[in-house]
């Protein structure tokens, strides 16, 4: 193993395009970490591209192709991200992923209700698979004193929208495992901490429908005038790992411009 200081790496689960991408991206810029991303392998010329922007900047930059989402694969895959670490330990640890169903709690028409399969699946991706990650990152020592785990959360936990139960409640559920977490981890000296953001323009939201007329909707609610982005998003992941940040646990920071809380003053405009 070379000399490097330990915590010099970041490992952003869910990781090729979009927000994962991004925050890879700043965390490398803005912090000099070294990363590991994970991801599907459904955008293998994004994260060539991704892996090739971190390595010009002079780090590593190990992508990995893996349903890192899915439960039984986490112990294999900790022991790959293990190897790459090489002794070291993490400095963060990011959580994006998704693969959720989309699905009503009653319909009179059976196809578009939720079952169980698209439940259980959108749990164990967008939910469990953070708190089983963290402890077997943790089970192996990839943790040390002055690591963090974050879990990116979004405004679906709080909201109703159309066919979003099953997002709704798995992202609670996430919220409530980063609490635990936090109280947890701290003695340790490990943070967990949760961002918490609205609707940005990503390849995923963009096939969602109507997402361009409700895009527009909230720009014109939120009281700094424009929509969030992945620019946004991952600069607080970025400030989160100074130093001066250091007791900053189990917190949810919300990323929006201060647009959630004015939805409802937008509806009575």
């Amino acid at each position: 193993m070379d000399e490097r200081k330990k915590g010099t790496w970041a490992l952003v689960l869910g990781c090729s395009v979009g927000v994962g991408a991004e925050v890879a991206r700043v965390l490398a810029k803005q912090n000099g970490l070294h990363v590991i991303g994970m991801h599907r392998g459904n955008h293998e010329a994004e994260a060539a591209e991704l892996q090739a922007e971190v390595r010009s900047l002079g780090l590593r930059c190990e992508m990995v192709v893996a349903n890192a989402g899915q439960l039984a694969n986490i112990p294999e895959l900790a022991d790959e991200v293990q190897r790459i670490l090489d002794g070291e330990t993490l400095k963060v640890a990011v959580h994006s992923l998704a693969d959720a169903s989309v699905g009503m709690t009653v319909h009179h028409e059976p196809q578009r209700a939720l079952h169980p399969k698209q439940i259980l699946k959108t749990f164990e991706v967008m939910s469990h698979s953070f708190l089983y990650w963290g402890q077997h990152l943790f089970g192996r020592g990839l943790l040390g004193g002055d690591s963090q785990i974050i879990a990116l959360l979004n405004y679906l936990e709080q909201h109703v929208v159309p066919g979003g139960a099953a997002i709704c409640a798995s992202k609670a559920a996430l919220s409530g495992y980063m609490r635990y977490m936090a109280a947890e981890y701290a003695r340790y000296g490990i943070r967990v901490n949760g961002v918490r953001f609205g609707p940005v323009e990503t390849w995923a939201s963009t096939r969602v429908p109507n997402f361009y007329t409700s895009h527009a909707n909230l720009k014109r609610l939120n009281p700094m005038g424009r929509n969030g982005t992945i620019a946004d998003t991952a600069g607080v992941l970025s400030l989160l790992l100074e130093d001066r940040a250091a007791f900053i646990n189990g917190a949810v920071i919300n990323v929006d411009g201060g647009e959630e809380a004015s939805i409802l003053q937008g509806t009575m405009a």
